[in-house]
C-alpha cells in the first residue's frame, strides 16, 4: 500500500519590524545622584521560617500532588 505523500509548504516567517535606530548616550548626560537624599539601608540575615504543623502539613500535601503527577 503506498503512502500518500504531504503537499509541499512554505515555510512562515513571521515579519519583524524594523527597531528604532539605536542611539548612544553620553556618560556626561546623567543627572549626578545627591549623595545627601540617599538613606542607608541596614542589611540583616533572613530567619528561616518557624517549623509549625501547618507548615508540616502543607509539606505533606505537596508531596503527596508530586505524587500523584508522577
Amino acid at each position: 500500500m503506498p503512502v500518500p505523500q504531504l503537499p509541499e509548504v512554505p515555510p512562515v516567517v513571521p515579519e519583524v519590524p524594523e527597531a528604532a535606530p539605536l542611539v548612544p548616550v553620553e556618560p556626561d548626560a546623567l543627572e549626578p545622584v545627591d549623595e545627601s537624599v540617599l538613606v542607608p539601608v541596614e542589611l540583616h540575615a533572613a530567619r528561616p521560617k518557624p517549623i509549625t504543623p501547618a507548615r508540616i502539613m502543607l509539606r505533606v500535601v505537596r508531596f503527596m500532588f508530586f505524587l500523584l503527577g508522577l
